[in-house]
Formats: C-alpha cells, structure tokens, sequence
C-alpha cells in the first residue's frame, strides 16, 4: 500500500479530497448482501472452496445465526431495500430456508440464491415460487457423466427431476417473475463437453432455463497465493488464510484451446452467456499465470458479505477471511458499514486497485 509523506501538503489535500468524494458518493447502505446462511453442504465437491480439495470446511456448525436473528436483521436491512444473495454451501441444508426467503421477498428485497438442486423437493419448490423468489443459480457440473463423476452417481439425474419440477411448478404462475439459470463451472472434466453439456441441459430441462451460464472458476496459483497474503498483511494487519481454498487443484488442467473453439461455437447460441465475459487472447490470459487484472475493485462501496454466524466482511469466498468489520450479532448492518475499520479497508483498496489474488475476480470484468 502507498504511503503519504504529511510534508507532502498538496498530495496530501489531493489524497484527502478523493476520500472525501468517495464518502460522499458511498451509500448509507449496501446495495447488495450476500447472507451466508450455511456452510454445510450434501455433497462433497473437489473444486469448491467450502468442501473440495482445499476448502475451508464448515467452521460455522453450532454458531449458525438462528431463524429469529435472521428474520431480525432482514427486518433492519429492509427499508434500505438490498437485494438478497443467499449464498454459503448449501441453503437448502436449513429446513428454515422457504420462511427466510419469504420473509425477504415480502419486505420488497429481491431475492435468489444458488443450489445443487438435489434438496429441491416439489413442496419446497412451491413455497419458494409462492414466497416470491426472483432468481435461482442450479450448478451443474457437465453432461450426465461429468456431473455424476464430479458430484456422485445419480446426482445428474436427480438434480433435473427436480429442476423439471421446479419449473412446472413455476409454469403454473408464482408471486413474481423467477429467473432460472444452470451455471456450469469449467472444469478440466467439461472443457472440451461444453457444447455437449448446454444440449444435454436443453433436452433435460424442455429448454425452459432462462440462461445456461459458463462460469469460469475463480483460482489461484502456489506464488500468486503468497503474494496475496503478503499483501493483505502490509495493507490491512491481518491474515487471508482461506484463499488458500482457491488454490488450483493438482489435477486442473485447461485445455484452453479447446475451450476456446467451443466458447466461439457456445456464443452464437439462444440463452448462453458466459461469466466472465472471456474469449480469445482474454481467455487464453485467463488460464496462464500472467493474468492481468483490468480494473480497480468497487465491491466495498456497494455490498457485504455476512458469514454464517453473523461475522460482516467485505470479500467473499474467504478471500480476505482476517478482516472483519463486526457482527449483526451486536452491531446495526448500518453503523458497521460506515465504522472506521470499513473506512480503514476501502482505503487500503482504493491504493491498492486489487490485491494479487483479485486478478481472476469475475465482478472486475
């Protein structure tokens, strides 16, 4: 992090205008929270940072927030009116998830969330779908083979029995307009099966996903992974141990060749998108160590992330998992937003652009 010399005076008023700016364009709320309700999950993936190869595990179990201090605090948050993320493992691992999302979705928050769809049963379809979901993430990890291989025999076929109920229910008419996207993470299992994967998905599902996603998965090498936890130390005095869980698997390999003729095939197709957008000499640098990062984080003057047990930090996925800026245990979201530790890390961002790790960040594109 850059230094001001205090001899330096014209620097100095320069340096303390633009926070000045920022905090006046900074909003008395976060746009967006990410409500982590849960770190458990029914499956054990290799590529996800909670469970897989290097993952953090759940370190939540027995400090989850309870269902009256979730209704608590969406009731605090929902005059601001946020848009809800639910994001963690598996949401669908608390029984309570159906009346939350409800709740949200009643205070006039827009609400999705992200599932492996195999606790999807018809009735919990439906109490969503009447709660007034807006969005719905089904990871899906390849065509039958590939998913079943990567998240267990048979997870493919029930995953889609229950994403078909899903939408026959949603066919029937729900509270508001519900989005469904599957969201396919490359994976070197996949690469090369993409195409082959969105008609496995098409013809699974009748083609009535809104939006077959290709996502590509947020990573980091050994020598990035130590530059990180460098950096986050000198800049803000405190740990990024759990990026340690994006560490990319022994067995990852690209070939991006490949995925690069299949995502020109993908691009002219109905209904895919790609996240991030990459194609060409963007997504060749994507896969190689001298990935570029093209611009600067905004993410803290605009959204929070609240961990399973009420912990508020600003980057998700364990990236900087050291910083804290409190609890919605003890503290308003809103005094916590503008504390002094929030202060001190958009500061510390705002020098740094990126921290070596961010350079992957599919929201920097």
């Amino acid at each position: 992090m850059r230094t001001v010399d205090p001899r330096n005076h014209s620097n100095s008023r320069l340096r303390n205008g633009r926070r000045t700016l920022r905090d006046l364009l900074l909003p008395r709320s976060p746009r967006s929270i990410d409500l982590e309700l849960t770190d458990r999950c029914n499956l054990r993936c290799g590529m996800c940072w909670f469970h897989g190869e290097h993952g953090v595990g759940d370190v939540y179990r027995g400090r989850e927030l309870g269902t009256d201090e979730v209704i608590r605090f969406l009731r605090e948050v929902a005059p601001s009116r946020p848009s809800i993320y639910f994001g963690g493992a598996e949401p669908l691992m608390r029984t309570d998830f159906p009346e939350i999302a409800g709740l949200a979705a009643g205070l006039g928050m827009a609400v999705g969330f992200t599932t492996n769809a195999l606790l999807l049963a018809p009735e919990i379809s439906r109490r969503l779908l009447e709660g007034g979901l807006d969005r719905v993430n089904f990871s899906v990890d390849g065509p039958p083979d590939v998913h079943d291989r990567l998240r267990g025999e048979g997870t493919f076929a029930r995953a889609m029995e229950n994403i078909r109920a899903f939408l026959e229910v949603r066919g029937r008419g729900s509270a508001r307009p519900v989005r469904a996207t599957v969201n396919v993470t490359v994976n070197p299992l996949v690469a090369g099966r993409l195409v082959e994967t969105v008609a496995a998905l098409r013809d699974a599902t009748g083609d009535r996903i809104d939006e077959y996603r290709v996502h590509h998965l947020w990573f980091v090498e050994p020598e990035r992974l130590r530059a990180h936890e460098r950096a986050v130390e000198a800049a803000l005095g405190c740990s990024a141990a759990g990026a340690a869980a994006h560490l990319l698997p022994h067995s990852y390999h690209i070939d991006v060749s490949e995925l690069s003729r299949e995502t020109d095939i993908l691009r002219g197709q109905p209904k895919v998108v790609f996240f991030p957008r990459l194609h060409g000499r963007a997504l060749a640098a994507f896969y190689s160590a001298e990935q570029p990062a093209r611009a600067r984080c905004t993410a803290p003057w605009r959204s929070v992330l609240v961990k399973p047990d009420g912990a508020v930090r600003f980057c998700p996925d364990e990236w900087i998992d050291g910083f804290e800026l409190g609890t919605v245990r003890e503290s308003k979201l809103a005094d916590l937003w503008t504390s002094a530790d929030a202060g001190r890390f958009r500061r510390a961002l705002a020098a740094a652009g990126t921290f070596p790790a961010c350079k992957r960040c599919s929201w920097l594109r």
